[in-house]
C-alpha cells in the first residue's frame, strides 16, 4: 500500500482549462453587469424625456390651471385616468402648491399630502428626480402649473408625472 489516496489530481492542461473557464465566467459576469447598467441608464433617460414632456404639456394647459384653482378633483381625475394607459405612464398627480393631491392613481390618496420634492417647481423650475413614493420607486418630473397656463402667471399648482418599474433607479429608488 505504497500509494496514498490524494483525491483527484488535475493535469497541467486540466488546471489551465479550469482557470480559463473561470476567467470566461468572470468576464461574462462583468459584461452582463455593464450591459444591465447601460440599459437601466438608457431606460431612465427615456423615462425622464417622457415624464418631462407630459408634465410640461399638462402644466401649460389653461383648463388644468383653472381646475386646480377650483380644486376640482372630480373633473381632473378622469382627465388623468384617460391618458395614463395611452401614454404608458405610472401616474400623473396634480396637486395644490402646498402638496395636497387633487389626482392620484389610487383615488384614496386624493386629498392626502404628496410625497416628493416640490421646492424646484414652486420656484418655477421643472425638475426630474428618482423617488420612492406611495407607488414605489419612480422617475418623476414635477412642473409648476401657472395661472392661465401662462409662463408669467402665478403658480397655482404642480403636476408630477412618473414612470415606475425601471429596476434599481439609483439614489432614492
Amino acid at each position: 500500500m505504497g500509494r496514498e489516496n490524494r483525491g483527484m489530481r488535475l493535469s497541467v492542461g486540466g488546471r489551465l482549462a479550469l482557470v480559463s473557464l473561470g476567467v470566461v465566467v468572470l468576464v461574462a459576469g462583468v459584461l452582463a453587469a455593464l450591459l444591465s447598467v447601460q440599459l437601466s441608464d438608457s431606460g431612465k433617460r427615456e423615462a425622464e424625456k417622457v415624464t418631462r414632456s407630459v408634465a410640461e404639456t399638462f402644466a401649460h394647459e389653461a383648463e388644468i390651471a383653472t381646475l386646480v384653482e377650483e380644486r376640482d378633483s372630480d373633473r381632473l381625475q378622469p382627465m388623468v385616468e384617460q391618458i395614463l394607459p395611452d401614454a404608458d405612464l405610472s401616474f400623473v398627480t396634480i396637486m395644490t402648491p402646498d402638496g395636497i393631491r387633487l389626482t392620484h392613481r389610487n383615488r384614496s390618496e386624493i386629498g392626502e399630502q404628496y410625497l416628493g420634492s416640490r421646492s424646484e417647481a414652486l420656484a418655477g423650475q421643472t425638475h426630474t428626480e428618482v423617488y420612492d413614493g406611495t407607488l414605489g420607486p419612480s422617475v418623476r418630473t414635477i412642473a409648476p402649473i401657472r395661472d392661465g397656463g401662462d409662463e408669467s402667471g402665478d403658480i397655482v399648482g404642480l403636476v408630477a408625472v412618473g414612470v415606475r418599474g425601471l429596476g434599481r433607479l439609483g439614489p432614492g429608488g
